[in-house]
């Protein structure tokens, strides 16, 4: 639409394909579209080694979706079909010409720069409401275990080793699949530790392990921050893109290794599509024997 577009992740080969994580949003002002209303679809082959190929496309008028979600089908175009009608025509054959290039069907919704603000807001504010009651809920949970007895009663944060191994991430929308690499950062106290970089759209696992030495006397956080982050290239100057973060106890792994399953939700949208993925971990917290610290 004018000179502000969206892209799609990349379909696989097949007949039918549905983006069915993907949304986008258009900025529309008509004094800059000189009147123009109508948002141009286009459907193109992806080549690795070559350029693109346009397959069809076809236009749409966003007045009649005003205020309200309106399901739109259209049929593809060829581009000298498009070429040789006038928008009216256009609009009128890209419903009702079928050229045999395939059809798009998508929801779309036009409103005001207002209420498009306000939607943002209260989603913003929904998610962080969210993110606020399922740490409270881990809290909660932690807490009623120590109450439980299930830690020991003389159970308490000692100097020793924090390992970690099996890294995986998994249940991630299709769109960070096709648009990011990740890499995984574990913070302890001043310290940390970053996984190598992988690409989720082929591999899940991390396969490495690392450690902490852990004395509480000198570290006062009782608490491990586990951060996905998207590595980006080197000539952008934003640098790497943090996409979600949680943080998660350790005690209970002292002397009893175990694994750790943990849902990363994102701060910020990309492309309007919510990072959310599933973390998992082996975590195993051994004391050391000389001299132990307690707190």
């Amino acid at each position: 639409m004018g000179m502000d577009e969206k892209q799609t992740s990349n379909g696989n080969n097949s007949v039918e394909y549905s983006f069915e994580d993907e949304q986008y949003e258009l900025n529309y002002d008509p004094i800059k579209m000189k009147g123009k209303k109508e948002v141009d679809i286009e459907v193109w082959k992806y080549d690795i080694v070559g350029f693109d190929d346009l397959i069809g496309s076809a236009s749409v008028d966003i007045l009649p979706s005003m205020n309200k979600e309106l399901q739109v089908e259209l049929f593809l175009q060829s581009k000298q079909t498009k070429k040789d009608q006038t928008q009216q025509q256009l609009n009128i054959s890209s419903q009702q010409n079928d050229e045999g290039l395939g059809k798009v069907i998508f929801h779309m919704k036009y409103i005001s720069e207002q209420d498009h603000n306000l939607q943002k807001e209260q989603q913003k504010q929904e998610k962080k409401n969210e993110q606020n009651k399922e740490q409270e809920k881990e809290k909660e949970y932690e807490q009623q275990q120590q109450q439980d007895n299930i830690y020991p009663p003389e159970l308490e944060h000692v100097k020793g080793t924090i390992k970690f191994k099996n890294l995986s991430i998994t249940n991630i929308p299709d769109f960070y699949k096709q648009n990011t690499n990740l890499y995984i950062r574990v913070i302890l106290g001043q310290n940390e530790r970053k996984t190598q970089i992988i690409d989720p759209a082929n591999v899940s696992d991390f396969n490495e392990e690392f450690q902490f030495e852990f004395d509480p006397v000198v570290i006062i956080e009782r608490e491990m921050m586990i951060e996905v982050w998207n590595k980006k290239n080197e000539s952008d100057i934003s640098g790497d893109e943090f996409l979600g973060g949680t943080s998660s106890l350790f005690l209970s792994f002292l002397s009893n290794p175990g694994s750790l399953d943990l849902r990363i939700v994102g701060d910020q949208d990309i492309a309007q599509i919510q990072f959310d993925a599933k973390l998992s971990l082996n975590v195993a917290y051994s004391p050391d024997n000389e001299g132990q610290s307690k707190v």
